[in-house]
């Protein structure tokens, strides 16, 4: 994974999203799913990912690690190049 570059684009709804407000005007979005079931997203999950390029890649228990974040993240979080 050495000669790769990866961008950190964080994690995003796949299906459509409907507003929510909830208790103490704690605004949040579903996500629904064709089975009827939904996921729970709010506005920081949203903009996840700093959209910086990762040339050299550090990896622990297969999380890796966004230098500009400073923080590690799933694999699934960043889009190869």
């Amino acid at each position: 994974m050495s000669d790769i570059t990866l961008v950190h684009v964080g994690i995003r709804p796949t299906h459509r999203l409907e507003y929510y407000e909830g208790r103490k005007r704690q605004e949040t979005y579903h996500e629904i799913f064709p089975n009827g079931s939904y996921r729970i997203w709010t506005k920081k999950m949203l903009k996840s990912g700093c959209g910086k390029k990762i040339k050299t890649i550090k990896q622990l228990l297969g999380l890796i690690y966004c230098p500009y974040c400073d923080e590690y993240f799933s694999r699934d979080q960043f889009k190869e190049m």
